[in-house]
């Protein structure tokens, strides 16, 4: 199969396992709290929302057909390590892009029956929603009451009647009452913009400086960055593009070798995990030998790199059943540390004639690489297979010669997540 013919597969086996995961339940275990108070365990389909749901599929077991509910039929329910309450809740509903602000500081109010989400819960909660235009409201809970955090930004006109965009940022004296048995929320206001990272931060200062005790903490909100490990296997095809024959005509075997190496990952804000931002710090390594005749003369050539490579890829996960769906894409750069550069000749004369010495001039140690992947976690776990389509720099031969090799690899690797 010719390289290109291998990336564009394995792209289109990606989009048809996006699609695939797409089109699955994803029952999980979890409860709901009727309109009429009864407790109910089961099954929820979780989806790992991004804007809050405005119904649920629920089955007291995954062989049952589901029921669907909508707020007003519950007071709440839990799926996911996520809890969601009914409520009443009155929002603003103006326009908050900025290419769609209209002048004037009045709230266009609507009322609605909807699930918000619990990002903090205990003495003092905030809570959350998403509507359908991707407008972010939060809400604090006094009581029995549930009361918007007000926010809004305008167009307003200048002295000279120019617009200019304008906030109104009520939330934060809203904000100075609610959480006044700390002092020092004043100060940390300052720097709280109206957005969830933002404000749960705000929220966990609260308890830690009160000595509160949090019930809940939505987790999957606060926690931004996820560290790891992983290791396996790598299988590399190495060849040559151009050069003497004794490179490029010689059919390098793959070479299997040992991997492994650190993870960082940063989460998007948002996506609720789904969305990062996946860096690795890799080694890697290849080794091949390669025999070539012709009439003259049998050249073995032994070439290899050991290296430590940055892979930047964006990763996209996505539930099933107990366990997560991956896929992700990005690029690769290694440098090499270590290299194997060597050639044995040996003339068809009477006697042969042996000579040794490297194969190349001088070995490159740059390479640059398209990662592709897809696998599966669960829990702490994952396993990934991925392709990795890559070249070397050119490589020296000699003052007119610099031939042009990839190196290319299907790995399997195996994970585990702090």
């Amino acid at each position: 199969m010719k390289p290109g013919a291998g990336r564009l597969s394995l792209l289109l086996l990606s989009f048809l396992f996006v699609s695939f995961v797409y089109s699955q339940k994803n029952f999980q275990p979890g409860y709901l709290v009727t309109a009429a108070n009864d407790t109910v365990r089961g099954f929820i389909d979780y989806r790992n929302w991004e804007k809050n749901p405005l119904k649920i599929e629920f089955c007291r077991s995954v062989s049952e057909t589901p029921a669907t509910y909508v707020p007003f039929q519950l007071k709440m329910f839990t799926v996911g390590n996520e809890v969601y309450e009914t409520a009443i809740v009155t929002m603003d509903d103006s326009p908050f892009k900025t290419e769609n602000l209209t002048e004037g500081a009045a709230l266009n109010y609507v009322t609605d029956t909807v699930f918000l989400l619990n990002l903090v819960e205990g003495s003092k909660s905030l809570l959350y929603f998403m509507d359908s235009k991707s407008k972010e409201h939060f809400f604090i809970r006094n009581g029995q009451r549930v009361d918007l955090l007000f926010y809004k930004r305008y167009l307003k006109r200048d002295d000279s009647g120019g617009l200019t965009v304008v906030e109104d940022k009520r939330y934060k004296g809203q904000l100075i009452l609610y959480l006044q048995e700390c002092s020092s929320i004043q100060l940390k206001l300052s720097n709280t913009s109206y957005e969830k990272r933002s404000l749960v931060r705000l929220f966990l200062e609260y308890y830690k400086c009160s000595g509160e005790k949090i019930v809940k903490q939505n987790k999957a909100v606060s926690k931004p960055l996820e560290f790891g490990v992983f290791a396996g296997l790598s299988f590399t095809k190495f060849g040559f593009i151009d050069g003497p024959l004794y490179f490029q005509g010689v059919s390098y075997p793959v070479s299997k070798n040992f991997t492994a190496g650190l993870v960082l990952n940063f989460l998007f804000p948002r996506s609720f995990g789904r969305l990062s931002v996946h860096n690795e710090l890799q080694y890697s390594s290849f080794k091949v030998e390669g025999t070539y005749h012709d009439q003259y003369n049998t050249t073995i050539t032994s070439l290899g790199m050991e290296y430590l490579q940055m892979n930047n890829m964006l990763r996209y996960m996505y539930p099933v059943n107990k366990a997560f769906c991956f896929v992700n894409a990005g690029i690769s750069s290694g440098f090499g540390i270590r290299e194997t550069n060597h050639k044995k000749q040996t003339s068809t004369a009477s006697p042969p004639v042996i000579t040794e010495g490297n194969a190349l001039a001088g070995l490159n140690p740059s390479y640059l690489g398209i990662p592709v992947g897809a696998g599966l976690k669960y829990r702490h776990f994952s396993l990934e297979a991925r392709y990795q389509s890559g070249f070397k720099k050119q490589d020296d031969l000699n003052a007119a010669s610099h031939p042009n090799s990839s190196a290319s690899s299907l790995l399997i690797l195996l994970g585990y997540q702090f």
